[in-house]
Parts: C-alpha cells; structure tokens; sequence
C-alpha cells in the first residue's frame, strides 16, 4: 500500500498497520455476582490486548427475603427480623437481642423451668419441718404477734 512519510520526522500517512498474529489462550468466564459484574469465557492474546468473545454478564442485585426473628431465651441470644439475600451472606435489618438471663425464685427459672444451682431450700438448712413443729409454729405466732401489740400499747399509756 502507497503511503507518504515525512523526511524531516516521523510523522506517516496512509500506512495501514499489518497486524502481527495472535497467540489466542482460553480465559474462563467469572459469574456475576449480586454487586459484581461477570463475564463469559474468552479468548486473549498473549501478546498484546486483543480479545475474542468476551461479553459482560450484569450483576443482578441482591435476592432479599424475609427472616423471620428469634425471641431471645434466658440462655441464647435472639434477633429481631431481617432481610437476608438467598444468593451471598447480606443481611439488611437484623439486630441482636441479648439473652435474658434467669428469673429464679424458689430455686426454679420462671421462664424455662431450669433449676438453680446455688439454691438451697430452707427444709436443706433446718431440716424438714414436722406437722408437729408447724403446728406450734402455728399457734405460737399469734401470741407473739399479741405481746408485740400489747407491749406497744403498754409503752403509749406511759
């Protein structure tokens, strides 16, 4: 092909470039990903930047669906409800509700029915209690109860 080059520089035109062949090697696709962009497997030269079949896949966003929450127990942790993408580990929404501990009285959670390990039952300290002792205990009470009042009433007449 005729072209015109300047003797002064090197400055050239209408020379069309011969292009040097290509070294071709397979290039495996990258699947797109919910923020990424992916692309089909194709062909690369070695030697410089040509390409052959490559073509974008678009990202497809996040999948999100609904989560149900999990109340917390006295022992485990719970969550409230959230959205969570089916195809990646995102989450929108979810927040952590401590566990609430234990509620015991008389040795047992009210919450979960589990026992208190450091409870000890008064019958453990004094011994079980007969019928006869609660029967004094019973009949004994009272007439304390009356000479507290009466001793109260005592000391006002004073």
């Amino acid at each position: 092909t005729a072209y015109k080059a300047c003797d002064n520089c090197d400055y050239i035109e209408g020379k069309e470039e011969i292009p040097a062949s290509h070294t071709l090697k397979d290039v495996e696709g990258k699947a797109a990903t919910c923020t990424e962009v992916g692309y089909t497997a194709y062909k690369a030269c070695d030697n410089c930047d040509y390409v052959e079949g490559k073509e974008e896949i678009s990202s497809a966003g996040h999948a999100l669906k609904d989560v149900d929450g999990k109340a917390a127990t006295c022992t485990e942790a719970g969550y409230t409800a959230y959205k969570a993408c089916d195809n990646c580990d995102h989450v929108e929404g979810k927040e952590e509700i401590p566990a609430t501990g234990h509620s015991f009285a008389n040795g047992v959670c009210g919450n979960c029915d589990a026992t208190d390990p450091d409870y000890v039952a008064v019958d453990q300290v004094w011994g079980p209690i007969s019928s006869c002792q609660a029967s004094i205990g019973v009949m004994v009470a009272p007439i304390m109860l009356a000479g507290a009042c009466m001793a109260l009433f005592k000391k006002k007449e004073d």
